[in-house]
């Protein structure tokens, strides 16, 4: 029970402080929007009081600087311009997100307040950049630093390893396969002659040996004509035309 009270205070003091937060954002707005508006009507003095106000409330929005510095430049201030402008050209190189919007702020500044504005937005570019490249060059460094050390423990471990013999491993005796009974040579060579004597060619006449006796034809009975009687001699002579 106690932890989930704890839990809800909890979620009602950061919702409280988001809350404070975006009227707090709010509020630095509309002092940026009357400051600049005030700046363009040539009001310059209600002008650095409405972003003075925004500044020491924790804007850190750099077209505040640099419109404050505009105006403390139309005033005749001219140090303290020069400071707000660093300042806001500081921050700029700082908002990596571009949460501000700063040259479509600037498009309508002009003269002389504009000129020094873009000097220092170059000189804070250049810092930025040298920064950004020392940082780069020191990753780098720290990469290679740990790379040769990788490789340095690599080869001690290579050097160690080979200095060190590795421990023979029994031979393994592979059981020998049984056996299998041949059978006699001479057997295997007369049952191969057998079969080179038994194997016919298709194509070859049938020997005499192997082929059949051809059956005789069935010959069929002669038919014996009945004798002839011998004409009787007495019939003969007796007819002379006979």
């Amino acid at each position: 029970m106690s932890r989930t009270i704890v839990a809800v205070v909890g979620f009602l003091v950061s919702l409280v402080a988001l809350q404070a937060q975006a009227q707090d954002a709010a509020i630095l707005s509309r002092l940026y929007g009357t400051g600049v508006h005030s700046y363009f009507a040539g009001e310059y003095s209600k002008a650095y009081d409405d972003l003075n106000k925004s500044i020491e409330t924790g804007s850190q929005d750099p077209r505040a600087f640099y419109f404050r510095g505009l105006s403390l430049l139309k005033l005749g201030r001219t140090d303290e311009a020069v400071v707000d402008f660093k300042k806001g050209a500081e921050l700029e190189c700082a908002d990596v997100n571009k949460t501000f919007n700063v040259p479509k702020s600037l498009e309508r500044v002009q003269g002389e307040g504009r000129r020094q504005i873009e000097i220092y937005r170059a000189e804070s570019r250049k810092i930025a950049f040298a920064r950004e490249e020392k940082l780069r060059k020191a990753r780098y460094e720290t990469l290679r630093r740990e790379e040769e050390r990788v490789l340095l423990r690599q080869a001690e471990g290579g050097a160690f390893s080979a200095n060190v013999e590795p421990e023979a491993t029994p031979a393994v005796k592979t059981p020998k396969a049984a056996a299998e009974p041949t059978a006699p040579k001479t057997k295997k060579k007369v049952e191969v002659k057998k079969a080179a004597e038994e194997e016919v060619d298709p194509f070859a006449a049938p020997s005499a040996e192997k082929a059949p006796a051809a059956k005789p034809a069935p010959q069929k009975p002669v038919e014996k004509k009945p004798a002839e009687k011998p004409a009787d001699k007495s019939d003969d002579e007796a007819n002379p035309f006979g």
